[in-house]
């Protein structure tokens, strides 16, 4: 009998049912069989994972997020390999956010409007706006997007409010935008 209770029976054979009833009805998870095997570690061993998650559910949780961060790891690590393949460099990065800085002073010097520009998106940012082509040139399907704030106007992104009251007085007079691609 190897010292084991009924419930530690119950987990090592996957009745996950019946392992709730004797919890339920006071049984003792914790006890030790005489090869020193808890609940838990018998339900392991046999891979029974439903009994697992009934004996301790938060760790289960626990470790689909070391799941999650292990992958998130390993997919990080893909994408450094893959851009650094692609000639993407630190040094490149900031060449061209550095190229950014210069063009946006120079938008903002030529139209001398008093409207604030701002440089916005992946050429600002400094990875070379296209994931196609990562190599310090600008792909001939990119773009450079800009945010460009006009003093008094209001603007609306179309399907933005969802109909809330709040909102609507708040919309009346702003020139409604569509949202295309993530721009307006």
């Amino acid at each position: 009998t190897h010292g084991r209770t009924a419930l530690s029976r119950a987990c090592q054979a996957g009745h996950v049912r019946a392992a709730k009833t004797l919890i339920d009805n006071g049984a003792d998870a914790s006890h030790r069989d005489s090869q020193g095997l808890t609940c838990e570690q018998l339900a392991q061993r046999f891979e029974q994972r439903q009994v697992l998650r009934l004996l301790n559910p938060t760790k289960q949780s626990l470790n689909a997020s070391i799941h999650h961060s292990e992958q998130d790891r390993r997919l990080s690590e893909e994408l450094h390999r893959l851009l650094s393949e692609a000639g993407f460099t630190e040094q490149r990065a900031k060449r061209q956010q550095r190229l950014a800085d210069w063009l946006q002073q120079v938008a903002k010097d030529v139209a001398q409007d008093g409207n604030c520009r701002q440089m916005t998106g992946s050429y600002a940012e400094g990875w070379a706006n296209s994931l196609v082509q990562v190599n310090g040139r600008t792909a001939a399907d990119s773009d450079i997007d800009w945010t460009v704030l006009v003093a008094g106007q209001k603007f609306h992104l179309e399907g933005g409010c969802d109909g809330q009251e709040s909102f609507r007085d708040s919309c009346k007079d702003a020139t409604p935008l569509q949202v295309k691609e993530g721009h307006a």
